[in-house]
Formats: C-alpha cells, structure tokens, sequence
C-alpha cells in the first residue's frame, strides 16, 4: 500500500510546493511497513504529526481511498516527548488477553446498559409519577424503603454512580410485581399533580370537625360579591329587578357578613377553610371543596373520612406503580451479566500478554519500578510501584525525565498496538535515551507495532542504525525536505545510500570502488568536500603523515601546498591522475553560494547534500582563522587553534570584543566540531543534522561579520 501525498498545509510552515505534491509525495508500505522520514529539527517534523492529527489541511491518498483533513481516521500519532505530558487512556487502551479484554467488554456493556436503565427509571418517574426532583413530596407516599432510592434517581444531576448496582439488585430482587387495581386516570392525574400534593397532605390530616350550619353562607356571600363585581355600573339588580340599589354597599355587606361567619368558626374548621377549601382548583375531580363544605355545615366527619379512604386508595395506586417501575427496571440479561462480571471481579489479574510481559520486566530491571494490574472502585488499572499514572500530570509522578520519557512512549506503544488505526506516525521517540534505552525501545516499536504501517519522525541516525541492525535493511528512508528553492516532499533514499550513511565500513567500501568513479560529478569538489573526513581516518589508522599534511589544509593561516591526490589514491586505492595540489588558498577562492552538483544527485541526494555541507563547514572555519589572523596578526606558534585565536583577537574585553567573542564562540560548533571526524567517522550526521534554511542564515551571519572586520 502506498500513502501519497497531495497537500499538506499549516498556516506558513510548509512551503508553497506542499501545496500541490506532485512528486516526491509517496511513501511505500508495499516495500517496508516502517519507513523513517529524516529531517533535522526546524523542517516541520512535530507540525506534520500535527496536521496528520487534524490541526491543519491535507490531501491523500491510500490504499485507493481518499482522505482529507476532514475525514480522515488512518492516522494514529504519538507524540514528541514534549507532548506526552499525560498518558492519555483508561487501562483498556493498552491491555490484550481475553479474560481482561472480556472483563472490560462486560464492564463497557454493563455500564452503557445501566446507564440506559437509569435514564429510563428517571424518564418514568417524570411522565408517570410527575416527580423529577427529589424534594417533591409526593416520593413520601411511597413505600418507605424506596423512598432514598427513588430520591437518588429524582435528584437534579443524578448519575448511575448515585446508585450502588449491588444495593439495587438486592432491593429489587426483593419486589414482587403488584396488581394495582382499578382506577379513574383523571383522579390518579390529580394528586400527581404538583399544585395538588401539599393540598392532600393537608387534607390527610384532617381529624374532626366541629361544625356550623351557617359555613354555607360563606360561599354565597362570595358568590354575591363576584356578581356584584362584575356588573357594579347596574343601579338595577339583575336578579330580583329591584331599582335604585347601591352596589358598593352591598358588596360591603356581604363582606361583613362573610367575616362575622369566619369569626365564629372553630379554629379547626378555620383552618379547613383557609389551608385547603380557598386553595381547591376548578379540577376538583374527588369533589373535595362541597364534602368538607358540606361537613362543616352538618358537623359529621363520615364524609370526610369517606373521602380520605378514597385519596388514600389513589396514594396506594400511586405507590404501586412505582414499586412496578423499579421492578421491571432490570431484565433478567442485565442481572445474569452482572453476576458474571462478579464472578471475574473475584479472579486475580496478572499479565498475560507477552508484550505487556516485556515492559514489565524491562521497566523492572532497568528503572527499578513495579507494574502492576489492580482492581480499583472495581475496574482495571495499570499502576507503577502502587501508584495511579495513566492520566496523571508529569510533574506528579515520582519519576525522573527520563523514566517518564520512556514509560509514556512505551505505553503510548501499546496503546497505538490496539487502536484501529492503520497508520502509526511516531515523531523522535529516542532523543533524549542512552544507548541501551534506544535499543530496547526500538525494539519495542517493531515488535508491538508489527502489524501496522508505520512512519517515524527523526532527526537522530542512531534510530536508523538501531532499526538497521534489527530490521536488516527490511525499511524505507526518506529525507524529509522543506525549502523554499529546493526539491521538496518526502526523497527516497536508496538501500545503497542507506548502507553507506550508517555504516562506515560500507561508505570506505563505496570510496574506493570503481562505481563512484562515474557517479563523481565534479571531482575537485568531492576531494574538497572530503578533507575533514579523511584527516579524521589517518588519525584513525595511524598515519600522521598524511594527517600532518592534510592539517596544512584545516587551519586558514597555513599557506602549505598538499597533495590531496596521491592521499585521496592512497587511502583508497584509487588510480586518480588529476593533479590537486592545493593550499588554503584554494579552497577560500571557491564561492560557497554556487556550490555545484559534487555526486549524482538522483542516486545520492542525501550524500551530495553532505558533501556540500560538509565543505561549507570547512570553509568557514577557514576563513574565520585567517580572517582574525590577520586581522589581529597573532603569532599561530602559540595560538593555533580556532578557540585560541579567538580569545587572542578579542583578548581586551570592552564592549566589542565582548560581542565579537560571544558571536564565535555560538558558531563554534558550527566552524570546530562539525570539521572533527576523529571521534565519530560518520559524515552524515553533522551535514544532515542542520535544516538548509539554517545553515544559510548561519553562512551569512558569519560571512557578514568577518567582512565588517576588513
């Protein structure tokens, strides 16, 4: 399968040719299922693993299909070091193994499950009780052992966690489905009514009644007075056609009237009046306002207490459904899963799967840490020495940087293992380990991640040379580019040019055979270019003769003509008759903005590139020694290398010389290290390891500075 490229855009990070790919754009999965994109830092390597996640546009294609920015779900990225601050993820993300997997299936299902059961419990309670609120009063008239549960259920923000699953079981094991009976649904709607519920309490409470033959008159007066209202401007009475009448006084006669009947009313018929006969809406289906009229008016409380058994029944009726609602809230399916899941829950866990197997002993006996698999509030968790750490900040765990490093990528690992995703995309997993942590981890991401399409994100050789070594050339290597003026994408780098840049024994093999001979494009430049590197191998094998003579052309005050020729030819086994006898000189008289073409450029790009960069290095560092040299004319006897001449030219410290010793000693590395082969012979790693855009900025701030020293 083959991931090819269209489009990538992040605001100005890319350059304009990422806007329309149409060449370099494609990296094969059909050759190698890991495939290393090599770019140094300052390419864009962390904001294509940000587009990829969605944070910016893209086009592609793969395996046929389509995607964008918009519909994509291929991709699963792990993120720098510096992005995992969190090991984002419950424990299932990285487990496998059926009995866990399973266990967490039951879980998942039983949680979704109750999570349903309780939405509808809630949904029930609401359009059959009219009670959604846990204060509502009418959840006193159930029976009294569901009245907390029933209020759990009702109360704002409730959740199934309000609701312990075992305690409900058990209660509702204990119900037995009830017959309600016969019933009006006006009056079963009546009581259910809010406005209605404090009314029939009080009405409950009614215990005697005194009595008074003229509380009949109160309704008539209020009658009167309505009437009265209503056509106050009549001077005639519409009922009895009496002429000449006052209604305002007659309204205040009823009124007077009304309130000496109030007056002598005993105080417990008073309160029938005021909390309960002025309070009765025009719904009054149980006739409740004309039986306790009609009480007070004879004193006998039978009708009463023949209302209240009828209120009574309907508060039974209203409990009744209730108790059926909790009844059949769990099906048998729900209960026979959950009894499963306990049986699991008594099970020790242990791991089981061999990769899991792996991270425990490697983080065992390398950090000293205990994984381990626990139960807590009965779910699975991972813990390290006891303690919680998926979702746990950085700063705190217990932990060191560099155990952080490694457990959030190892876990991130696992987790990318178990997602659906096809296409692994890890940005610089190894930067910041030694060397026994990048072996262990590389061997990590190809063991878990073995079968998904992977895509890592590097600016470290030592990664390709770990998967080198693992993986026996079964990979793709690409150099990721990404200059304005330069070829761009993702450029293929061939298994020969991937042998010869991680291994030296292949790259002195590549020099001295007869291939190279066709493939040199320019020959004084590849033997300019290859200077460093070949001081670097006589010190290696010995020969401080030639070492000597080609330190005649590492300094930028020596003035010595050197045969670099017969030491390229001895050195390599070469029969090269060009004659290059060269100085110092010489290699400053070469324009470093117009460097040509020194390999083949489509079989080697990535060796041009370090060709070419390696001799700017070289030039530089030439240039800045002979430049302070002469400018400050200091005696090279006893100054002759590059930090001491610095110091010398600058030895006064004013202001100037202040800056000018700051500004060289920042490039040091630049114009020193980067011309040192002894120590390392690879010459990939420093010309590749700088972004072109860098090195030029770097090239003209000092070119800048030694000319407004002339």
């Amino acid at each position: 399968m083959k991931l090819e490229f269209l489009k990538l855009k992040k605001e100005n990070i890319f350059c304009d040719d990422f806007n329309r790919l149409s060449r370099n754009n494609i990296i094969d999965f059909d050759e190698s299922k890991i495939n290393i994109l090599y770019a140094p830092n300052g390419v864009g390597k962390s904001t294509f693993c940000k587009t990829l996640k969605g944070d910016g546009e893209f086009e592609l294609n793969y395996n046929g299909i389509s995607y964008d920015n918009t519909n994509c779900n291929i991709f699963h990225i792990i993120s720098d070091q510096n992005s995992r601050n969190i090991i984002e993820g419950d424990a299932k993300d990285f487990l496998l193994g059926d009995n866990i997997v399973k266990e967490f299936d039951l879980r998942e299902w039983l949680n979704q499950k109750f999570l349903d059961i309780f939405n509808t419990l809630k949904g029930s309670y609401k359009d059959k009780l009219n009670i959604a609120k846990k204060t509502d009063k009418k959840i006193e008239w159930l029976d009294k052992d569901s009245v907390e549960l029933v209020q759990r259920i009702t109360k704002n923000g409730s959740k199934p966690a309000d609701i312990d699953l075992d305690d409900y079981l058990s209660y509702i094991s204990s119900l037995e489905q009830v017959e309600i009976g016969e019933y009006e649904e006006e009056k079963l709607e009546y009581i259910k009514n809010d406005s209605n519920t404090e009314l029939i309490n009080e009405l409950l409470n009614i215990r005697d009644i005194t009595g008074n033959e003229k509380f009949s008159k109160i309704e008539q007066c209020d009658d009167a007075v309505l009437i009265l209202n209503k056509y106050h401007d009549l001077t005639n009475c519409i009922v009895c056609d009496n002429e000449n009448i006052n209604a305002d006084d007659l309204i205040s006669s009823k009124k007077q009237q009304k309130d000496v009947i109030i007056n002598g009313l005993d105080i417990r018929d008073k309160n029938i009046l005021d909390r309960i006969i002025n309070r009765i809406s025009d719904d009054d289906v149980f006739d409740i306002k004309h039986t306790l009229t009609n009480a007070i008016v004879t004193g006998s409380i039978q009708e009463v207490n023949d209302l209240l058994a009828t209120i009574n029944y309907y508060k039974t009726v209203f409990s009744k459904i209730s108790n059926n609602i909790l009844k059949n809230s769990i099906p048998i399916e729900f209960i026979e899963k959950y009894n499963e899941y306990k049986i699991m829950l008594s099970n020790e866990l242990n791991f089981s799967d061999e990769d899991l197997l792996f991270i425990e002993k490697f983080i065992a006996d390398n950090i000293g840490k205990e994984i381990k698999l626990c139960r807590k509030d009965k779910k699975i968790a991972i813990t390290l020495n006891s303690e919680d750490f998926l979702g746990v900040e950085r700063q705190n765990l217990k932990l060191s940087s560099g155990e952080q490093n490694f457990i959030s990528l190892t876990f991130e690992l696992l987790k990318a293992r178990n997602m659906q995703q096809e296409i692994v995309v890890i940005d610089d997993p190894i930067s910041s380990f030694d060397s026994i942590f990048k072996n262990k981890l590389v061997f990590s991401i190809i063991k878990f991640l073995e079968n998904k399409n992977v895509i890592i994100l590097t600016h470290n050789i030592d990664l390709v040379r770990l998967i080198e070594y693992q993986k026996k050339g079964n990979y793709g290597l690409y150099i990721f580019n990404n200059y304005e003026g330069q070829e761009n994408g993702f450029i293929n780098i061939s298994n020969n040019e991937k042998n010869i840049m991680i291994s030296i024994p292949e790259l002195l093999n590549f020099i001295r055979g007869d291939q190279i001979d066709n493939d040199i494009k320019d020959e004084r430049m590849f033997l300019y270019s290859l200077i460093p590197f070949m001081r670097g191998y006589a010190n290696f094998i010995g020969d401080c003769g030639s070492k000597n003579l080609l330190n005649n052309l590492m300094h930028g005050y020596k003035t010595e003509i050197v045969d670099l020729t017969a030491i390229y030819n001895s050195f390599f086994s070469k029969k090269n008759n060009n004659n290059y006898s060269i100085s110092v000189s010489d290699l400053l008289s070469t324009d470093i903005n117009t460097i040509p073409v020194i390999i083949d450029n489509e079989k080697y790009p990535l060796l041009n590139r370090v060709l070419s960069n390696n001799f700017v290095y070289l030039f530089l560092r030439l240039k800045t020694e002979k430049t302070l040299v002469d400018k400050y004319v200091i005696n090279t006897n006893h100054k002759d290398q590059l930090a001491s001449i610095i110091y010398e030219a600058f030895k006064t410290d004013t202001p100037d010389n202040i800056k000018m010793k700051v500004f060289f000693f920042s490039k040091k590395t630049l114009l020193n290290e980067f011309n040192h082969f002894d120590g390392n012979m690879n010459i990939f790693q420093p010309a590749i390891d700088i972004s072109e855009k860098i090195l030029n900025k770097e090239k003209s701030e000092i070119i800048d500075m030694l000319n407004s020293l002339l």
